[in-house]
């Protein structure tokens, strides 16, 4: 049976794998020294697309901007993290990177303009 929390999750690991895959394209390039880091390479690929001036969806309100209907979001890695889970009786810290939605200046408009 699905639940609102099912479909959350789903589409979080939907959107972490993208993510992933992405990212396993841009390795090279960071590996050769052509981007210092995935996020950069991502940032990049996003720019190409024409994105660019990416903020979070709170950060676009606070400047007067609103994120248009419809818009994608286009993640970046935050920094690791962890959690304590307990697994077979025992606490376990799981480290993992969660990631952040942006958009870009394009995907807005000036509220009340």
């Amino acid at each position: 049976m699905y639940n609102k929390s099912n479909i959350k999750k789903e589409k979080k690991q939907e959107i972490r794998g993208n993510l992933k895959k992405i990212s396993e394209i841009i390795k090279p390039l960071k590996d050769k020294g052509e981007v210092q880091t995935i996020n950069e390479g991502l940032i990049r690929r996003y720019e190409e697309q024409g994105h660019k001036n990416l903020k979070t969806y709170s950060e676009w309100l606070s400047i007067g901007r609103q994120v248009k209907r419809g818009s994608k979001a286009l993640y970046l890695w935050r920094r690791q993290t962890s959690f304590t889970a307990e697994e077979n009786g025992e606490e376990k810290e799981i480290f993992y990177y969660p990631f952040l939605a942006l958009f870009s200046e394009k995907q807005t408009y000036k509220i009340g303009g």
